[in-house]
This record gives structure tokens, C-alpha cells and sequence, in this order.
């Protein structure tokens, strides 16, 4: 018999043996001093009344989640758990939060101010709630509450651009205007100036919303703030040419009448400011007497109040008479050697094609790609009055492509160039354009009235009648109505103040 083999065989067994009997002792001498104390004496555990009212807070918390998820409708249980939650526990944000949710779906907006208010009394820094309470004091028509609650959430988070329009823009509700000027200073303070102009001339455009109650004299405030972020003479003319509008709005003429004349003088060269003035000008017989006057005397401002009474004469109808100043303006111009705007080419163009002068047109249109020759606006003026006339229709094919290398996506463009090819005979490719250009503008009568045409003239007629109908309810034109009634079809009735827009 190998012993040294058996040997190591009994190792470890008299190991695990070993090891037995010690947990034998240990269990023994471990049952022994149990016995000794069998039943300890009872331990009282203490809990804080805080404690235990937001255990109970939290349960109610989510048995209102229950209620909320349940299959049948049980609102009005949820409510009540949430409403119970916050007796509890009257800080807890979760459950404050739950509960304005739906006060807010079942649209009692008063309730749920007066829930946030309770609430943010305590618990002041949570700016987002602070930000809720502005949005619905501001539906309940409480304005000045809302700038305030507003003007808090703004000083937890003083960069967010939308707190402080809000406070802004309900301070102005409120007519409290030295308080809104005064958050808006103290906030584009710290902004860079191309992010405060931007700031200021964005809130100014608050008296368009109907979501908003700011007045036009409110808005030229805030865009007179933004005169002192402007950098370069860019930035100055095309805030005078907006501020202009806004004193407009405001009925504030003389004011409109100064910002446009000013931005001419930035950019004389550019004639829009005037095509405004002329705007101004055409609805005030006393205006008009007066600048029909400077024009006779001459002087220093001449060209200037030449070209704005071309203007005014255009926006009466006087076609003749205005042509006939514009006409004077470009020689005038030409002899001392100045350059002419695009704008202008445009606007002269436009006359030429309202008198059917189409022979002026095309050398007005021929000097002008001169001087811009890769402008995509001028591009496409010609390509388009050359397909509405049916001539030169391949250069107009090549100017129109050249404009939509440059802009794509131009709905006017494609149009064109849609326009084109249905009067090069191709009409089916001409259709694949012009139903993408309505696509990108469904709200333009011509471009609707376009692809009518095409359509009616693959063979179409029921889709084009409701291209055509469409185009005349936005823009009722006569030659739309007869395409209409040489089907059958006679034209949508148009509400009067929906055609007077």
C-alpha cells in the first residue's frame, strides 16, 4: 500500500472535519447567548412630522400618475390626488408641476396661476416655473404679473433671451414702458452688438403678433435702442428703412418721412428708400403739392425728390407722368456719370410693362445686365417678360438657368423657368417645375395660375380648375374668371375684406 498516496487523500478530508466541528462550536456557543435574550426589549423608531408628510405626499404623488394612466378617465381623480399631494407637501415641484399640467388641458388657466403662485411664494428659483407663471399670467390677461414673473426667472438665468422678451414685451402690456426699456438695456448690455441689434430690432417687430400686445409707438422705442448697436452703414440703412415702417404703423409720418431720406443719403445710389417715400407721399394731397414744388425749384435734393414724386405718381396710377420722371432721372444720372441702382432698372422696367412698351423694355433690361450681368433678379425679369411675349425663348432658357444655379430653391425661378419651357412645347417637363414652385409657395395666384395653364394643357382641365380657382380666390383677375367660365365653372365668391387684402 502506497501511504504517501493515502496520505494525501486524508488531508483534506480531516480538513473539512476540522472546519465542522469549529461551526458546531460557534452555532452552539451563537444559540447559547440567544437564549439568554430571547425577546429583546421593543425599539421605538421616531419620524419627523416633515418626514412622514412628504412620504405621504410622494404616495398621493403617485397615485395621481396612476389615475392619469389609467384606461378609463379618471382627470378629476388625478387632480385631487395632486391637489391633496401639495397640502403635504406644498414644496414639491414634481407634484406642482403635475398638477399645472392639467389644470392647463382642462384650460383653467386661473386655477393653475393661482397654483404656481402659491407655490413660487416658497419656492423662488426655479426659473422655468417662474417662466410658466409669466405664460399663463400673460393668457389671463394679467400682463404686469407676467413681466414680473418673467423678470425673476430672468435674474436666476440672466443670459436667456426669452425670459427677458417676455418680461419686455409684458411690461410694455402693462404700460409699464421705463420698466421694459429697463430690462432690455440691462440685458443687451451683455450681449455682443450684432446679437443686441438683433435683440432689438426682433422685439420691435412684437406690435405685428397678435400674441403680443405692444403698440407701434412701444416698437419704435425698442427700434430706437438698436440704433446704438449698428456697425456699419449696412446695418444703419436697413434699420432706418425699418424704422421708417414702424413710425408708419405708429402714425408717426414726418418721423417715416426722415429715417427714408436718411437712408437714401447712406445709399444714393439705391432707390427703394424712394419707391417708399413715393408710398407716403401718393395718400397726402399736401405732401404731394409740396414735393411737386421742390422738383420745379430744383436745388441740392433734386434727383432725390425727382425720383420720389416718380414714385408717388406711380402709386396714384399716373403712369405717363411717372415714367416721364424716371425717364429724366436716368439721363440725368448717366450724363454725371452715376451708376443706377438695380432697383431702379426694376422699378422703370416694371412701367415699361404696365404700358406694354416692351421696345424700351428690352434696351432698358439690355443696359442693365450690362452693369450686373450675373444678377439673378434682372436674370429673371427678362427671361420671364421674353416667355410672356414668346420670344427669344432660348436666351431666356439660359438667363433663367443662370439665375437658379444661384438660387435653387426660388419658387419665382422655377416658375420661370416652368413658364419657358411650356412656351418652348415642353410642357410635361414645364409641369414637373411649376408643381414643385407651388410647392415651395402654394400662395401665389401667377405661379398657381401657371401650372393651371400646363395642366390644362396635358390634358388635365379637373386639377387645373382647381389651380385656377385657387389662384382666383387669393387674386381674383379677370383672365383667370374666363378660363374658368369657358369650362363651365363659374369663380369662387371672394369675401370683399379678404380681396381688399
Amino acid at each position: 500500500m502506497n501511504t504517501e498516496r493515502s496520505d494525501i487523500l486524508f488531508r483534506p478530508a480531516l480538513l473539512v472535519f476540522i472546519l465542522t466541528l469549529l461551526m458546531i462550536f460557534s452555532l452552539q456557543l451563537l444559540t447559547g447567548c440567544v437564549s439568554k435574550n430571547i425577546f429583546p426589549a421593543e425599539k421605538t423608531i421616531h419620524i419627523s412630522q416633515r418626514d412622514a408628510a412628504k412620504a405621504g405626499s410622494m404616495a398621493l404623488y403617485m397615485q395621481g400618475l396612476l389615475y392619469e394612466n389609467s384606461d378609463s378617465n379618471s382627470t378629476e381623480q388625478a387632480v385631487d390626488a395632486y391637489r391633496n399631494a401639495l397640502k403635504l407637501d406644498p414644496l414639491n415641484t414634481n407634484v406642482v408641476k403635475a398638477l399645472v399640467r392639467l389644470l392647463l388641458l382642462q384650460q383653467q388657466f386661473e386655477q393653475a396661476y393661482a397654483t404656481l403662485a402659491n407655490h413660487l411664494t416658497d419656492n423662488s428659483c426655479d426659473s422655468q416655473i417662474q417662466y410658466l407663471a409669466s405664460c399663463i399670467a400673460g393668457q389671463i390677461e394679467q400682463p404686469l404679473a407676467a413681466a414680473q414673473w418673467a423678470s425673476r426667472a430672468l435674474k436666476n438665468d440672466s443670459t436667456n433671451a426669452v425670459f427677458a422678451r417676455s418680461a419686455i414685451i409684458h411690461y410694455f402690456g402693462a404700460g409699464e414702458d421705463k420698466d421694459a426699456l429697463r430690462v432690455m438695456d440691462h440685458f443687451t448690455e451683455s450681449l455682443t452688438a450684432s446679437n443686441a441689434l438683433k435683440f432689438a430690432v426682433e422685439l420691435s417687430l412684437a406690435a405685428t403678433s397678435s400674441d403680443f400686445k405692444v403698440s407701434p409707438a412701444q416698437a419704435v422705442k425698442c427700434g430706437e435702442r438698436a440704433f446704438k448697436f449698428t456697425a456699419t452703414e449696412g446695418q444703419r440703412y436697413d434699420l432706418l428703412r425699418h424704422m421708417s415702417w414702424l413710425h408708419l404703423e405708429a402714425a408717426q409720418t414726418n418721423q417715416a418721412i426722415h429715417m427714408l431720406e436718411e437712408a437714401y443719403d447712406l445709399k444714393p445710389d439705391n432707390c427703394l428708400p424712394l419707391f417708399g417715400l413715393g408710398m407716403i407721399y401718393k395718400d397726402s394731397p399736401s405732401l404731394m403739392r409740396k414735393l411737386e414744388k421742390r422738383v420745379k425749384r430744383g436745388g441740392k435734393k433734386a434727383l432725390r425728390d425727382q425720383l420720389s414724386l416718380g414714385f408717388a405718381y406711380h402709386a396714384q396710377e399716373r403712369l405717363d407722368d411717372a415714367v416721364g420722371l424716371l425717364e429724366s432721372y436716368h439721363q440725368q444720372r448717366l450724363c454725371n456719370g452715376l451708376k443706377l441702382h438695380k432697383s431702379f432698372y426694376i422699378s422703370l422696367g416694371m412701367m415699361y410693362e404696365q404700358l406694354s412698351d416692351y421696345a424700351k423694355l428690352d434696351l432698358l433690361l439690355t443696359e442693365a445686365l450690362r452693369s450686373y450681368p450675373d444678377d439673378a433678379q434682372l436674370l429673371n425679369f427678362s427671361a420671364f417678360s421674353w416667355a410672356v411675349r414668346s420670344v427669344n425663348l432660348d436666351q431666356a432658357l439660359c438667363y433663367i438657368n443662370i439665375a437658379l444655379r444661384q438660387e435653387p430653391e426660388n419658387p419665382a425661378y422655377i416658375d420661370t423657368k416652368g413658364w419657358v419651357l411650356h412656351k418652348l412645347g415642353r410642357s410635361y417637363e414645364a409641369l414637373q417645375l411649376l408643381l414643385k414652385a407651388c410647392t415651395l409657395d402654394n400662395q401665389e395666384p401667377e405661379i398657381l395660375d401657371h401650372t393651371g395653364d400646363v395642366l390644362y394643357a396635358v390634358g388635365n382641365e379637373i386639377i387645373a380648375l382647381d389651380f385656377w380657382k385657387t389662384s382666383y380666390f387669393l387674386n381674383p383677375q379677370p383672365a383667370v374668371a374666363e378660363k374658368l367660365r369657358a369650362l363651365g365653372e363659374e369663380p369662387p365668391q371672394i369675401n370683399s375684406d379678404i380681396s381688399s387684402k
